[in-house]
């Protein structure tokens, strides 16, 4: 991985899943993800058109891809680079938004790049109507993976 970010992640994540006999596509479905996304974590990067880009994964696909393997959650962000307590809000809460009507979904992501932050507890809190909160997802074992 010389021409690209070191990545410890993928290292780990590659050498458990050899240790357990797992194949690429039993991991990445234990992990609710594409077979695609696995390989990038492994890697540290994805093509686009040839050309190489370092990953940023969400600390939810983090966690996913670690519980697969038997890799520890805390290991995984320490590997990853993750910032536990910005991690935890994000792998124990997700908001739904589908009811929500696209033109209020573009006014609120303008205002919050404008702003610059995620929203925090106390303001999907302050504004329920803006959020459901439906709790933490689960990976489906019946996911589709690959095109």
């Amino acid at each position: 991985m010389s021409d690209h970010m070191e990545w410890p992640l993928g290292d780990a994540l590659r050498a458990e899943r050899l240790k357990r006999g797992m194949a690429t596509r039993e991991a990445a479905r234990r992990a609710g993800m594409s077979d695609t996304m696995w390989r990038n974590l492994e890697r540290g990067y994805e093509l686009r058109k040839g050309i190489r880009f370092d990953i940023a994964p969400r600390p939810e696909t983090v966690a996913n891809a670690a519980r697969a393997v038997g890799i520890t959650v805390d290991m995984a962000f320490q590997m990853a680079d993750i910032e536990i307590e910005l991690a935890q809000d994000f792998a124990y809460e997700n908001v739904d938004l589908t009811g929500v009507p696209h033109e209020r979904l573009l006014e609120e992501l303008r205002r919050r790049l404008a702003a610059g932050a995620p929203p925090t507890a106390e303001e999907i809190e302050a504004h329920p109507e803006r959020y459901t909160v439906i709790g933490r997802r689960e990976p489906k074992p019946d996911r589709k993976t690959g095109p």
